[in-house]
């Protein structure tokens, strides 16, 4: 058991490696983006030949700042300026959901430490997303087949009077994409593939195997097999 805990442990200083790496590429690239932006520009078309990791960085940056500053306004607006109602009105409810909880719920959070928990996660998977896909359209249509077969799981499976909300679903929706996708690929993509399955596998099936009635099962179980579609529906259009 004292081997399994200290695995464990691996895993999280490894997560928390990688998302120091993440904080560091995209304050870096920013800033080389503001202060000399044909600088960067000209090294990455002169380095993106023997680095293809480097052709969807700045949009992986882009995606990271934006998605960062979305869930963190929202959860502070909530908290400040709407007193919470955001996350009774747009939480995801089974049975009879109005078209925006579909698309609100995954940005909603019950507490800061509910956002915590999937911010890191979902920013550095979201990234490793857009790096693997060809181009941003292949990285929007896998988010948004995650985000509706995800939210048709939790409306058909979620329990009558549940509510749902967070990123999680998102969290294992990327983990499955970039695992299947990347592995299908064949190429440089298969190595973050494996890495990101080291990484996360074990956070990732503790989500799975959670029962407790506050944590939305059908969020992770139900993210987790929309990422898996995700990356059928990209291999066969490919």
């Amino acid at each position: 058991m004292a081997g399994k805990g200290g695995l464990e442990q691996l895993f999280l200083l490894a997560q928390k490696a990688a998302n120091i790496v993440l904080l560091a590429v995209v304050l870096i690239w920013l800033g080389l983006r503001f202060v000399n932006s044909a600088a960067l520009e000209g090294w990455v078309a002169q380095t993106a030949p023997d680095y293809p990791v480097l052709n969807n960085m700045g949009t992986a940056v882009w995606v990271t700042a934006v998605l960062f500053f979305l869930l963190i306004t929202i959860f502070f607006l909530n908290r400040t300026v709407y007193k919470n109602r955001l996350n009774a009105e747009y939480s995801l409810k089974p049975g009879a959901p109005r078209p925006a909880q579909f698309a609100a719920y995954p940005l909603l959070h019950n507490d800061s430490n509910h956002l915590r928990s999937n911010l890191f996660a979902v920013l550095l998977l979201a990234a490793l997303a857009v790096v693997i896909t060809p181009n941003p359209q292949a990285f929007l249509l896998a988010s948004v087949v995650i985000l509706l077969v995800q939210g048709v799981g939790i409306w058909w499976f979620g329990g009558k009077k549940t509510s749902h909300l967070g990123a999680s679903g998102f969290v294992t929706g990327y983990f499955s994409f970039v695992v299947v996708y990347g592995l299908a690929l064949h190429s440089w993509q298969s190595l973050i593939a494996i890495l990101t399955f080291i990484v996360y596998w074990q956070s990732t099936l503790r989500a799975l195997r959670n029962r407790d009635k506050k944590v939305s099962f059908e969020s992770h179980a139900w993210g987790f097999i929309s990422g898996i579609l995700a990356a059928a529906l990209l291999f066969y259009l490919s």
